[in-house]
């Protein structure tokens, strides 16, 4: 382990993961660690479920079943796991002093959200095309066959919600 609980990764390899248990918030809202369990989801590493240990998580970036996540794990070592919630919540104004805003205000009883938003701004400009639902489920039946993956179909609904082809 590395410095503050960390293995250092040695192999990167980029993957997402999915949450699949996590401990539950603090009932007052404070601050806390959270350990969870990850599926991952990663190019050449064999599927698995990994522990993951978070030392300090804020109340309004508190992971939740069923989140799914950008990861880097090391290739021969799966268990060396670095999780990147700015993948989820974006990133945090101020960085490391931003985060730490955030934990202190939570420790004063305050929620302070200084998330600037999910990357890539996936809000939609334009609208849906007219036939929409009949490619949403062309979409899902592409994925469901194993045709595309999960980022592909998200990034193809993105596309056509912001009125692309």
């Amino acid at each position: 382990m590395g410095i503050f609980g960390r293995h250092r990764i040695r192999r990167p390899v980029d993957g997402f993961a999915e949450i699949v248990e996590a401990w539950r918030p603090r009932q007052d809202g404070s601050s806390g660690n959270c350990k969870m369990k990850l599926r991952l989801d990663v190019p050449g590493v064999e599927p698995r479920v990994v522990k993951y240990h978070e030392a300090l998580m804020v109340p309004n970036r508190w992971p939740e079943v069923g989140m799914r996540v950008a990861v880097t794990v090391d290739a021969k070592h799966p268990d060396r796991v670095d999780v990147h919630w700015e993948s989820v919540f974006g990133e945090i104004r101020g960085g490391v002093f931003g985060r730490a805003a955030e934990a202190v205000a939570s420790l004063a009883g305050a929620d302070v959200d200084l998330s600037k938003g999910p990357p890539e701004a996936q809000v939609p400009q334009g609208g849906p095309p007219a036939d929409y639902k009949e490619r949403v489920d062309e979409l899902n039946a592409r994925f469901a066959r194993g045709e595309i993956t999960y980022e592909q179909m998200a990034a193809e609904l993105q596309r056509m919600l912001a009125g692309g082809a």
